[in-house]
């Protein structure tokens, strides 16, 4: 995920989430028995349209104007603002009566957890276990622009030293025990992708890594990994496309198709689908080959740990993932860095997946006059 210039960005800065404190909220998904924590961010998982004004001054951490009452919004966060007519970009959609969803803020990041505890331990994360399942999420994006990469993924958290022991890493106060297939944090670890993306392009990348050792160690990943872009299918993704229009909720569906336990098991196919109203698009995996694919199927299904966070500085260290269509000019900062909502995180079992399903009706042609 993280290339090695931004390795302060979002995770370890001095400035950035403090992770150690208590849990942020629950985390329901659909398919999943148990109960799931969320753990980190600037903001909590809840009913949006119940935040109360302190409550949301309190998420921002003062920073008044995330919480505007912003007039032509569908409902009101918090009136803290200095200039009532103040652009709409800090007002978030509404979502659906009931759902609750997760309003992630740039510098934010969050990790799935089975046990809220005290002290933030090594097992605590939720291990998601998928090899032979789809996982799916709606996001909105609207806001988050060139330069600013929205992230949805899986690790093989906890990192192990080389002794199998767990490892704090090198930003325990923001990321304990945090590992990926770039060694941000100190630790390596298999990682999946599932989505990176702004307004303008989109990416899904599983990141191989060498055989781990006997006592669970990994030594070395595929720090760039194995991506599938939207930018290489233009116009199929994008502000006002036709098929996916990225001012509007879409949502990710990412199946693995396999089965199978530890050294036996095996990972057949990747496949991810956007679906927006009655349009898809799919991202190709099949390049990766089955070789890079199956390195990923022993971590897929003894469990991986959900990872969300939103970060991004400028166009220069984000032109891996949206140079082009972005050009080289972009921040990820302002109103360029909106907030961004995920709701509707649901696991079913691949072979029930059903794409046809998860499209709406085609609107009817207008009648002949």
């Amino acid at each position: 995920m993280c290339r090695p210039a931004l390795i302060l960005v979002g995770l370890c800065a001095a400035h950035a989430l403090r992770e150690q404190d208590a849990c942020q909220g629950t985390l329901a998904i659909s398919g999943l028995a148990q109960t799931t924590y969320l753990r980190g961010g600037s903001s909590a998982s809840r009913k949006l349209e119940s935040v109360t004004c302190s409550d949301c001054y309190q998420i921002h951490q003062g920073q008044a104007g995330s919480c505007c009452a912003i007039p032509g919004c569908d409902h009101t966060l918090c009136d803290f603002c200095t200039n009532p007519d103040s652009s709409p970009q800090s007002c978030p959609p509404k979502p659906p009566p009931g759902e609750v969803s997760i309003q992630v803020t740039h510098g934010s990041g969050y990790s799935l957890l089975s046990a809220c505890n005290d002290e933030w331990g090594p097992y605590d994360f939720a291990q998601l276990k998928l090899l032979g399942k789809t996982i799916s999420f709606t996001v909105e994006l609207s806001q988050v622009g060139c330069a600013c990469n929205l992230a949805f993924y899986l690790t093989s958290a906890p990192a192990l030293d080389d002794q199998g022991d767990p490892s704090e890493g090198t930003c325990p106060d923001t990321a304990r025990f945090y590992c990926d297939a770039n060694q941000v944090c100190g630790g390596w670890c298999p990682e999946i992708d599932l989505m990176e993306a702004n307004n303008m392009a989109m990416q899904a990348t599983p990141h191989k890594c060498d055989d781990p050792s006997a006592s669970g160690h990994y030594a070395a990943c595929d720090k760039n990994g194995c991506g599938a872009n939207t930018k290489y299918y233009l116009p199929a993704y994008g502000p006002n496309s036709k098929i996916i229009d990225t001012m509007r909720p879409f949502t990710v569906h990412t199946t693995f198709e396999g089965s199978g336990e530890g050294a036996a098991a095996v990972l057949s196919k990747m496949t991810t689908h956007l679906t927006q109203g009655d349009q898809y698009t799919e991202l190709d995996h099949s390049p990766c080959g089955d070789a890079y694919l199956s390195k990923l199927a022993a971590p897929l299904a003894a469990g991986m740990a959900l990872r969300i966070s939103y970060w991004g500085n400028d166009s220069k260290t984000m032109s891996w993932l949206d140079e082009p269509p972005c050009g080289g000019v972009a921040e990820c900062s302002g109103t360029n860095a909106g907030p961004a909502t995920i709701s509707n995180v649901a696991i079913v079992d691949a072979k029930s997946f059903n794409l046809t399903a998860h499209l709406a009706a085609p609107r009817a042609a207008p009648a002949a006059v």
